[in-house]
């Protein structure tokens, strides 16, 4: 596959996806760790990813990424992916 065919076989995985990250806050991941988003890009990309950006609060306060849908990678579920928003009450 040609790059321009793997970047369009990309967003429209991700732009089929529902969206799971709507503003900033508390969210929780596939492996149960809560981390913070912070910041949501006003629009997608060339390539379709409309991307947040949070860290987790834990001493590391360690930086990651995610796709509005909560997805790192368009094809692969990982374990960081974000799969909820934490409830205020919890958080």
């Amino acid at each position: 596959m040609s790059k321009a065919t793997d970047y369009k076989l990309i967003q429209t995985n991700f732009m089929a996806m529902p969206r799971v990250i709507a503003a900033p806050g508390k969210y929780r991941t596939r492996c149960g760790e809560i981390v913070e988003v912070f910041h949501i890009a006003q629009k997608r990309s060339p390539y379709g990813w409309h991307y947040a950006w949070g860290e987790y609060p834990d001493e590391t306060k360690t930086k990651e990424g995610w796709e509005v849908s909560g997805r790192i990678l368009p094809h692969t579920e990982t374990d960081n992916d974000i799969i909820e928003k934490v409830p205020a009450i919890a958080a």
